[in-house]
Order: C-alpha cells, then sequence, then structure tokens
C-alpha cells in the first residue's frame, strides 16, 4: 500500500538561497575626539555671533583632523565672516581638494562655487622662482606675510586681500630677499622673486665707523697739543709768576690750551659715538641675518614637514587601499565557496528525493505556495 502525505509549503521565493555580498568600505575616520571638542565649541562660539573666536578652535580641530571636510568648510566661512578673504579662500581650496579626493561631490560642488564667487573680491599674486635659483637653493624658502609658500603653489596664482604685502625669500647662511607689493580689489601680480644674497654690512655703518675713526684720530692729536701746550706753561710760569723767555706769550699759550682741551674733548666725544653708532649697526646685520637663518630654516622644516605628512598619508591611503582590496577580495572568495557548496548540497538533495519529490501548483493557493507531494512506501 501506498501512502501519499500532501504538505503546504511557503516557500517566499527561496527554493535556492545563494549568498550575496554587499561591499562597503568604511571611511576612515576624520575626527579624534579632541577635534570635535573643540569643533563644538566653536560652533557654539559662531552661533553665538562671536565668529572672531570661533575661527582658532576650527583651526585647531582641523589641524588635529586634516581630513575633515566639514570643519574645513567651517574654517573657510567663519574666516569669510571675520574678514579674512584670503586664508578663506585657502581654506575653500584644501576643502575642494580633500572632497574631490574621497568623492563627496556635493562638497566640491559647494566650495567651488565660494571660491567663485570670493575671487571677484580678491587680489591675487603669482610668485615666481626662477629654475637657476631653484638649483643654486635647494633649501630655498619664500614667505608671503610671514607664512611658507609650498613649492608646489610657486608660479601659481595665491589670493591675498588688497593691501601691503611682504614677499621674503630665505636659505641658510644667506641674507634674506624681501620686497613689498600694494595689491587693489581685482589686481593679479606676478612677482619674480630675487635670490637671499651674501652678508655684507650696509653702507652707512661703514661711513659712520670711517668718520668716527677721523675724529678719533683729531682727537688724539689734540691730546698731543695739549701736552706741548701744558709743557710750555710748566716750563714759563711758576705758582706765582710766568717769563717772557723766547717770545712766551702766558695769554696764548692759556687760549692754545683752552683750544686743544676743547678739541680733544669734542673730537673725541663724536668719534666714540660714531663708532657705537657702526657697531650698532653692524651688530643689527649679524643679529638680522641670524634671524633670516633662523626663519629659513624653520621654512625649510616645515616644507620637509608637509612633504613627510603629505607621503604619510598617501602611504596611508595606499596601505588602507590594499587593505580593503584584500578584504574584498577574501570576502568574494568564502562568497563564492559558500554559495558553491550551497548549490552542491541543494543538487545532492535533489538527486536524493528526485525518485519520489513531485513539485505541482497547488489549486487555489496563490502565488508562493507550492503542493508537494512525497510518494511513502
Amino acid at each position: 500500500m501506498v501512502r501519499v502525505v500532501r504538505l503546504q509549503l511557503v516557500a517566499l521565493g527561496l527554493l535556492l538561497a545563494v549568498p550575496s555580498v554587499a561591499r562597503a568600505e568604511a571611511p576612515a575616520p576624520e575626527h579624534n575626539e579632541q577635534a570635535e571638542g573643540l569643533f563644538a565649541e566653536g560652533r557654539k562660539l559662531e552661533d553665538a555671533g562671536d565668529p572672531g573666536k570661533a575661527c582658532p578652535l576650527y583651526e585647531q580641530a582641523v589641524e588635529l583632523a586634516p581630513a575633515a571636510v566639514g570643519g574645513r568648510l567651517h574654517l573657510a566661512r567663519c574666516l569669510e565672516r571675520i574678514g579674512k578673504l584670503a586664508s578663506a579662500h585657502a581654506a575653500y581650496e584644501m576643502a575642494a581638494e580633500i572632497a574631490k579626493k574621497s568623492g563627496q561631490f556635493s562638497r566640491v560642488v559647494h566650495a567651488k562655487g565660494r571660491l567663485k564667487e570670493l575671487g571677484d573680491r580678491l587680489a591675487f599674486v603669482t610668485l615666481v622662482v626662477p629654475p637657476a635659483t631653484q638649483a643654486a637653493m635647494p633649501a630655498l624658502a619664500v614667505e608671503l606675510d610671514g607664512a611658507v609658500v609650498a613649492r608646489g603653489r610657486w608660479g601659481t596664482k595665491l589670493a591675498a586681500d588688497a593691501g601691503t604685502h611682504e614677499v621674503v625669500a630665505l636659505a641658510p647662511g644667506k641674507v634674506a630677499w624681501r620686497r613689498e607689493v600694494s595689491l587693489a580689489l581685482g589686481d593679479a601680480f606676478t612677482i619674480e622673486v630675487g635670490a637671499p644674497g651674501d652678508a655684507s654690512a650696509p653702507r652707512w655703518a661703514w661711513v659712520v665707523g670711517g668718520v668716527g675713526v677721523a675724529l678719533a684720530a683729531g682727537a688724539v692729536a689734540s691730546g698731543v697739543e695739549l701736552s706741548a701746550a701744558q709743557s710750555d706753561i710748566h716750563e714759563h710760569c711758576s705758582a706765582t709768576a710766568c717769563d717772557r723767555a723766547g717770545g712766551f706769550e702766558p695769554a696764548a699759550a692759556n687760549a692754545r690750551l683752552d683750544r686743544d682741551l676743547g678739541l680733544l674733548l669734542g673730537l673725541g666725544i663724536s668719534g666714540a659715538a660714531a663708532i657705537a653708532a657702526a657697531g650698532v649697526g653692524l651688530a643689527a646685520m649679524d643679529g638680522g641675518k641670524a634671524r633670516d637663518e633662523d626663519r629659513a630654516e624653520s621654512a625649510s622644516l616645515d616644507a620637509e614637514g608637509a612633504a613627510s605628512g603629505r607621503v604619510a598619508r598617501r602611504r596611508l591611503d595606499a596601505e588602507g587601499a590594499a587593505t580593503r582590496r584584500v578584504a574584498m577580495s577574501r570576502v568574494d572568495a568564502e562568497g563564492a565557496a559558500s554559495g558553491s557548496v550551497a548549490r552542491r548540497r541543494v543538487a545532492a538533495r535533489r538527486v536524493a528525493v528526485a525518485p519520489y519529490l513531485a513539485l505541482t501548483p497547488a489549486q487555489g493557493v496563490t502565488g508562493a505556495g507550492w503542493s508537494l507531494s512525497i510518494a511513502l512506501e
């Protein structure tokens, strides 16, 4: 006797379950806790109407989290509100660059729009460093208003506020090259940066020093004359009277004595003052040279640090991308292997059950219902 057992199953479209893999890359963290705290405090100050105090906090937050596009955009807007349009322009440029690399295209569009609007309210300066100067001075650093201009931005348009700006070229062991330029809104000015020169004393110091030496020599001559006048007086005069031997005249001798004493004091003091002034000038030159060398070294270290930071970020990005590719490949391989195993299992079950299994649409059952008839002997 054969018994037939009829089962009603709801399959819900799942006869075979093949695993699928959804690829989702977790974004690299943009903020650390300290940066988030600074940013939140800056937002409170800005919302309270004090952007002047908020901007420095945004700057600190961006330094701690340089990849934070949102933080850079807030910093740019804050700088714009306090009238630092050139700094805002630079912040928007950096935000657009980072947003483009990270695929945040809506923020790229926003930053580009702000850059276009700010461009009409700014002046621009291009700093051109001749190739010969670059080759002769590998450690050359260029500053605009005290801020180091990265080598990659030499020869490109730099945003600047209207007004007077100072361009400085620095190199270790050299005297800084300087130039001031006045810009009006809408100006686009190109400056060829000169090479820092060898240390040399200012001309006025040499002139004043020479005059001081001449005055000192006159003072010495006056001192000799004063000594001779005193000898004549001592020779012809006693405590009570003077003789006139050899044509000696007491009145003339006293006048000569007074004249030589005045010349000694006047020339001596003037010569000493002139020599002292020349010494101050030379010392100031040495101090300025030392400061320029310190600034050159600092600027060089800043440039090297920025380059190292860029290399480190690129290396981390590359390592992160490689890690993600390896992880996705591993997941793909595991998913494919799981799918193959599942398909083999289902196929094996079908083969094993096939002699006793019959699938037919169930009468009166909608959609995904199936009638399963299994013949049991």
